[in-house]
């Protein structure tokens, strides 16, 4: 949530958000990839370990920085949403928001109770979006307060799909079955299989 997060940095004033037309477009992120691609290309990949290690022999001189997220690592910012964004509907003018037109959001740490938006990246200037109707105290809890974590445990696959790459699981490496063999299956659904037999 980028209104939390300037609201916690000190050095930070502004932050962009920019979208580009479909098709468009021409990133520093697509370099990324294809050079990802190319080092791919002849390797086996069995795990996302795999791609760890393909990333970071990339650039031997510039190496990318590669780094491991667990379940642990990503935070649900629901709770954080719904206290500072009560309106995302209408612009301060009265205006309509079009969230599937929007080619740039601004964030201003200066105003945090809105964001600013445009729909065409030459448009001359920002509509100031008043999402923050909630009480100050409210607000300024949820700026303050540690987000949670999202997930609590790993995340589980369903039983059918498991059981298809435990199916396949000796086609690759021994070395690398671990990782599929120890995915967890989606308790509810076994639980719900085992109550109908």
């Amino acid at each position: 949530m980028f209104l939390k997060f300037l609201a916690q940095q000190e050095h930070i004033e502004i932050i962009d958000q920019i979208f580009m037309k479909s098709g468009h477009s021409q990133m520093e992120v697509n370099t990324v990839h294809s050079t990802v691609e190319r080092q791919a290309k002849g390797n086996r990949i069995y795990t996302p370990f795999d791609w760890y290690a393909i990333v970071r022999c990339c650039r031997p001189s510039q190496p990318y920085n590669v780094v491991e997220m667990t379940y642990k690592d990503f935070r649900n910012h629901k709770s954080t949403s719904q206290k500072l964004m009560k309106n995302t509907t209408k612009t301060a003018d009265c205006g309509k928001v079009n969230w599937l037109k929007m080619k740039w959001i601004r964030y201003i740490k200066e105003d945090l109770d809105a964001i600013y938006v445009k729909e065409d990246l030459n448009d001359g200037e920002f509509k100031r979006v008043p999402v923050s109707l909630a009480k100050r105290r409210s607000k300024a809890d949820a700026l303050t307060a540690p987000t949670p974590v999202l997930y609590r445990t790993p995340q589980s696959i369903k039983k059918a799909k498991y059981q298809d790459l435990m199916s396949i699981v000796n086609d690759i490496p021994e070395d690398r079955r671990r990782f599929y063999q120890d995915m967890r299956q989606d308790p509810e659904e076994s639980n719900s299989e085992e109550s109908e037999d």
